[in-house]
């Protein structure tokens, strides 16, 4: 029987070196392959994840946001549709303001003339439509207002009634069209010789 007594250090001493080196270039590799990984992938996504935020600026109002189109597969496919519909909304948008401002104008136009002709429905219901005077209504409201304005109250008021003696004769020898001809020239004279604040 023979026993040989050998040290166990020098043997376990390259074991240990050998798996700490592999423990070491596992991790090495693991952390090459994880970086070349993680950049494939964003390298990848990264059109997405810019499509992505091209889509979100245009969806809060910035129509000026187009598609970076750098590959021909469907994230560049994708991004073509997109660039597509944002143009075509762009121009639906330019139409749509221009149709709102021409209606715009044209409902300008349209209160400016309902303005003038309400304007002058007000002017004609005031007036007599043959002599240009005020009538009898307007009269009635004027005199009205004087009398209970406060302003008035201690000014004296004038009202003068006018009479055209003899008008039925001028009418029955020479016609209503002369009849009306000498009123117009009456009233004419009388609206010539009122001061400016007078009615």
């Amino acid at each position: 029987l023979i026993i040989t007594l050998i040290p166990e250090s020098p043997y376990i001493k390259y074991i240990y070196s050998s798996m700490f080196y592999a423990s070491i270039l596992t991790a090495l590799i693991v952390f090459v392959a994880i970086s070349i990984w993680t950049r494939s992938i964003k390298h990848s996504l990264q059109p997405v994840y810019d499509l992505m935020d091209i889509s979100e600026k245009f969806s809060h109002g910035d129509l000026t946001q187009r598609a970076k189109i750098c590959k021909t597969d469907e994230v560049g496919k994708l991004a073509c549709a997109f660039n597509n519909m944002a143009e075509e909304i762009c121009l639906l948008i330019n139409n749509l303001e221009s149709k709102v401002r021409e209606r715009t104008l044209e409902l300008e136009k349209a209160n400016t003339e309902l303005n003038t002709a309400k304007a002058e429905i007000e002017i004609a219901a005031q007036l007599d439509f043959l002599t240009g005077l005020y009538n009898r209504r307007f009269m009635l409201a004027k005199l009205e207002e004087y009398v209970s304005n406060e302003k008035f109250k201690d000014n004296s008021l004038a009202v003068l009634l006018i009479d055209v003696d003899f008008f039925k004769k001028v009418n029955d020898t020479h016609g209503h069209d002369v009849g009306d001809m000498g009123l117009k020239v009456i009233s004419q004279k009388l609206q010539e010789t009122i001061r400016v604040g007078d009615i």
